[in-house]
């Protein structure tokens, strides 16, 4: 195995990402996700952007407009990021992911969190029961089939805030009608993340050192490959 360390990198180099792409940096979880990064001051974040979206952007995020229908807008707008976040809504067309996970791979973007935030990959049993079940795995397979890129998935379970408001269907808060639906007793704990925190996990994870300093220093980043990160 051939060791990698921070002290015989060139003059210059930056022992962590600072280039972050994001789709989806005005949604609901992709939202917390580029404002955190961006407060912490260390990364330059770049919207990517379909050509006429009316979408508002946080403050401070760079716009990088493409054409989905082509490949060569997608690859012009991902060369040169070091991260790519993609956090699109469910009703997506199912294709828009697999183009632009290609398309990363073809820039050269070697580390990608596919759409599909909540579940644990590892768990088949619970994501063929998840009506996003279809978008995860095809997100990792797609990565996987760049031959270059590594996956990173955010298992960070059910939003707090969705989930609480969506309605009876998930958690059982009928509030429109005051009633609540208890599942089994009612006292089974259950995990749950804020958007927020979603946020805070996805800046603590690109603010990582890339290469060790030290004999195992270079474990941080590499338990993240292909394993899902929970919040």
């Amino acid at each position: 195995m051939t060791h990698n360390y921070a002290k015989d990198q060139p003059a210059g180099f930056t022992n962590r990402i600072e280039r972050v792409a994001i789709v989806g940096a005005g949604g609901q979880v992709g939202k917390h996700i580029a404002e955190t990064i961006i407060k912490g001051g260390k990364h330059t974040v770049t919207a990517i952007s379909r050509f006429g979206s009316k979408s508002p952007l946080p403050t401070g995020i760079k716009v990088a407009n493409v054409d989905y229908e082509n490949e060569q807008s997608l690859v012009d707008a991902l060369k040169g990021q070091q991260f790519l976040f993609i956090s699109m809504a469910v009703t997506a067309p199912p294709d828009t992911q697999t183009k632009l996970i290609r398309a990363a791979g073809k820039a050269g973007v070697p580390w990608i969190m596919p759409n599909g935030f909540g579940n644990n990959p590892l768990n088949q049993k619970y994501i063929s029961e998840n009506f996003n079940a279809r978008t995860l795995n095809t997100g990792i397979k797609d990565v996987e089939e760049t031959g270059s890129a590594s996956w990173v998935m955010m298992a960070c379970q059910h939003w707090y805030e969705y989930s609480l408001s969506l309605g009876p269907w998930t958690w059982g808060f009928d509030f429109s009608n005051k009633k609540a639906t208890f599942f089994d007793d009612g006292k089974v704990p259950i995990t749950t993340s804020t958007w927020l925190q979603c946020g805070r996990a996805a800046a603590a994870l690109v603010s990582l050192e890339s290469v060790r300093r030290a004999l195992c220093l270079d474990v941080w980043i590499l338990r993240f490959a292909t394993k899902p990160m929970a919040t």
